[in-house]
């Protein structure tokens, strides 16, 4: 942070997880450091070091799920504005990559169901306010064309059921990958259709192109 603002470059920082590096973000924007913004992802928002998969296991991610105080702060910070996004983390790692150390999780495919299923649903956090965090402010920080719907913005958007009731089940995944801490969870929201630049990918929760 000292050499972004003595620079006055934009520091983004990723992956946030501790209590005390949000207490460090929130006093560098109190400062006004030019261009600071962070983002957080969904497993370290829901889960906590207590957490084990459906195997028992303790999930192996970097940097590693962190304490219940740590798990609540970030929550916190969504709330009241601190943390600009939500970012999924994917990291589609097959299972001989796992086997050799690998650290991370599948996000893609199950994101915006969690986060509509713990945060929205439960009146956290508000659907604008997840709009901007997964898509508006995400093209805004790192200059993207899009993240909104308007005239002469590219067409990529997401169509979603917000009332579809579904299950995590990491066998019917697309990605190569099958790390997911999430596989079991029942959850209610899902993205059903999505097109990218004016061609649906996605229809009817199948890939169709």
């Amino acid at each position: 942070m000292k050499y972004t603002e003595q620079a006055r470059g934009w520091l983004h920082v990723s992956h946030v997880s501790l209590k005390s590096t949000l207490e460090v973000i929130q006093q560098a924007k109190e400062r006004h450091i030019a261009n600071i913004s962070c983002e957080v992802t969904p497993h370290h928002l829901l889960l906590d070091e207590t957490f084990r998969d459906s195997s028992g296991n303790v999930p192996k991610t970097n940097p590693p799920l962190r304490s219940r105080e740590d798990r609540e702060a970030l929550q916190k910070s969504l709330s009241n504005g601190l943390v600009d996004v939500i970012a999924t983390d994917h990291a589609p790692h097959t299972h001989d990559d796992i086997k050799k150390g690998a650290s991370g999780f599948v996000g893609l495919e199950n994101a915006l169901g969690v986060i509509l299923t713990k945060l929205v649903h439960p009146g956290i956090l508000s659907l604008k306010e997840i709009v901007q965090k997964m898509s508006t402010n995400p093209a805004r920080i790192f200059n993207v064309t899009g993240g909104r719907l308007a005239v002469g913005m590219p067409a990529d958007i997401a169509i979603i059921d917000l009332t579809k009731e579904w299950t995590v089940e990491v066998e019917k995944f697309e990605s190569k990958a099958r790390n997911c801490p999430f596989n079991g969870w029942k959850l209610k929201g899902q993205v059903v259709t999505t097109i990218v630049g004016g061609k649906v990918i996605v229809e009817n929760c199948q890939m169709v192109c």
